[in-house]
């Protein structure tokens, strides 16, 4: 499998109308944000950006490591990348592992 991410980006301006359009089409607003913390991680000589790879610790209701990198077919009109996920239990723990092994 190759774990693709497909992202699409778009700029809203109006949040509230959006928000009421979806309403409006029936869908059901659950009423929860979520704060996000989340930690990049780097080779001290940069390798990841220059290979376009990303390390990132996320935490918010889960904590979840994730590995980004380019997928073996270029794509110019979709943002896609190569993406592998694991959950960790402990955001502190991951986060010191990953600095004592140079990131």
């Amino acid at each position: 499998m190759d774990h693709l991410e497909i992202e699409l980006k778009f700029y809203i301006s109006d949040f509230t109308d959006l928000r009421n359009r979806f309403l409006d089409l029936g869908a059901d607003c659950i009423g929860r944000r979520t704060f996000e913390h989340n930690g990049r991680y780097e080779t001290e000589d940069g390798r990841l950006l220059k290979n376009h790879c990303l390390l990132r610790l996320r935490k918010d209701r889960d904590t979840t490591l994730t590995f980004k990198s380019p997928p073996k077919e270029a794509d110019t009109r979709f943002k896609i990348f190569r993406e592998l996920e694991v959950r960790v239990d402990d955001f502190d723990a991951m986060d010191a592992i990953l600095n004592a092994l140079g990131y």
